[in-house]
């Protein structure tokens, strides 16, 4: 799942001025960086960006058109794509035809953006336009076949919401991963670490880690973290595949940095996670 699809009901209200405009968009392309930093390449939309209007007259690609030398105008111009579902897809082109999709907001309202994200199984963006679409999670009544059903379907529209629980949560339950293996088996994995005072544990500790399929190796040891109670540090760079282990049950707290096979945050954070449940304890495996 690298694709999401534009919340269409999201461009309303309209902006009343160049101000709004510009806090409008911005926020989007904050958004759109953090989507792409989650795996996503391309955001799927009804039309083209003449079809997103900002206000009267004016659209997305108008603001674009007038910023073209600006990297955020490349990167919205970049990752969009039509139409919001892929036609060279039968399956999900024949399930968005035979379903219709409705957000609760006061009433229940047709929605196009959500149907296609719900055939595709993935999310949707938009624009936090109002209050209502200013939140992550949303309520959808999904009808085909005279079968109706009702989900929670999320909708970022700033970057916060990519560290929302639920939202993290829904990703893990619902969307699948594709993790990638290193090509590399355990003893072509390379361990650099300092010599330093616990250089013997960490190095056992990390032999045992280089028989993980996720893992590509050790970059480096790091400052001892006597405090952490967590085998994956919180300052772990997760967009770049990047792990700070914590050997949390010494004294000392001895740590090093974990290259992964992950791509993404997403991806990295379930890395992380089957780490933990495997080498995170108190005794090696």
């Amino acid at each position: 799942m690298n694709q999401i699809c534009f919340n269409d009901l999201s461009s309303y209200p309209l902006c009343a001025d160049e101000t709004e405009i510009e806090v409008r968009m911005n926020q989007y392309i904050q958004t759109l960086q953090d989507a792409g930093l989650n795996g996503i390449k391309k955001v799927r939309y009804a039309d083209d960006l003449t079809s997103v209007l900002l206000r009267e007259g004016y659209s997305v690609q108008d603001y674009c058109n007038s910023r073209m030398k600006m990297v955020a105008a490349q990167l919205v111009l970049s990752m969009a794509t039509k139409p919001q579902v892929p036609e060279d897809n039968d399956e999900v082109l024949e399930h968005y035809l035979e379903t219709e999709t409705r957000v609760f907001k006061d009433k229940p309202i047709k929605a196009d953006g959500f149907n296609a994200a719900f055939c595709m199984g993935t999310y949707c963006i938009g624009f936090a336009s109002d209050a209502f679409w200013s939140m992550p999670q949303f309520k959808i009544n999904v009808s085909n076949n005279d079968k109706i059903e009702n989900y929670t379907w999320f909708c970022v529209s700033s970057p916060v919401h990519f560290q929302n629980a639920e939202f993290r949560e829904w990703l893990t339950q619902f969307l699948p991963l594709d993790l990638q293996a290193s090509p590399l088996n355990p003893a072509e994995k390379e361990i650099k670490l300092r010599d330093d005072h616990g250089k013997d544990k960490l190095l056992t500790h990390a032999q045992n880690l280089a028989n993980s399929p996720y893992v590509e190796g050790v970059l480096t040891s790091l400052a001892f973290d006597r405090h952490s109670k967590s085998y994956v540090s919180k300052h772990s760079d997760f967009a770049q595949g990047l792990i700070d282990v914590v050997l949390y049950w010494e004294s000392q707290g001895y740590s090093m940095r974990v290259k992964t096979t992950g791509r993404n945050i997403r991806e990295t954070l379930a890395i992380a996670k089957l780490l933990t449940k495997k080498y995170g304890r108190r005794k090696d495996v």
